[in-house]
Order: structure tokens, then C-alpha cells, then sequence
């Protein structure tokens, strides 16, 4: 895997939409972009889950064992990526969101 592909992995976006909505709550794009995404974090089929049965957050999300090794795996993939990288400032963020780059 290059950096390229481990900065765009579906798991490791997820994870920081994951992150920004506890940050910022439902009101903001992250949030909806989990939903867009049909993300398995805000489905409301879920219940019973085995790790926030409760929740203390501004945002309805649930995280399961699955969620977590999902998370970690995309993690580990990335750090797992070896070589030499030099890149412009802005260019990894390019990477990461191709859609937006000009």
C-alpha cells in the first residue's frame, strides 16, 4: 500500500468524521457526511451494541468491537506504509481529498 492509498483507505475516513462529529456534533458536515456514506456508525438498525450502549455525546453513534478493529486495521495499514515521503505543504491533504483539489 503507498501513502496515497493509505490516506484515502474508506476506514481511516471514517474514523476522522468519527472524531470531527464528537468534536463538533451533528449540526456539522462530518456528521453528515457519516450518514451520506451510509456509514454502519449512525444506522439506527443497530442496538444492543457492545461498546456505547450509552451515550454522553452530542451526536447518536454507535461504535461496536467490529468498529474498533475496523479503525485500528486502517491505522495499522498506514503506519505500516514504507518508504521516503516529501511532498509540498497541501499536497497530502490533496491526496487524501482528490474531489477537492484544484
Amino acid at each position: 500500500m503507498d501513502l496515497v492509498s493509505a490516506l484515502q483507505h474508506p476506514n481511516l475516513q471514517e474514523l476522522e468524521a468519527l472524531a470531527n462529529s464528537v468534536k463538533h456534533g451533528a449540526d456539522g458536515r462530518s456528521y453528515q457526511a457519516l450518514i451520506d456514506s451510509g456509514s454502519p456508525v449512525v444506522a439506527e438498525a443497530r442496538s444492543g451494541n457492545d461498546i456505547s450502549p450509552q451515550t454522553i455525546l452530542k451526536v447518536d453513534l454507535t461504535i461496536t468491537n467490529k468498529d474498533v478493529d475496523r479503525y485500528k486495521n486502517a491505522i495499522f495499514a498506514f503506519w505500516a506504509v514504507k518508504g521516503e515521503f516529501w511532498a509540498p505543504y497541501g499536497s497530502l491533504e490533496e491526496a487524501k481529498n482528490p474531489k477537492k483539489a484544484v
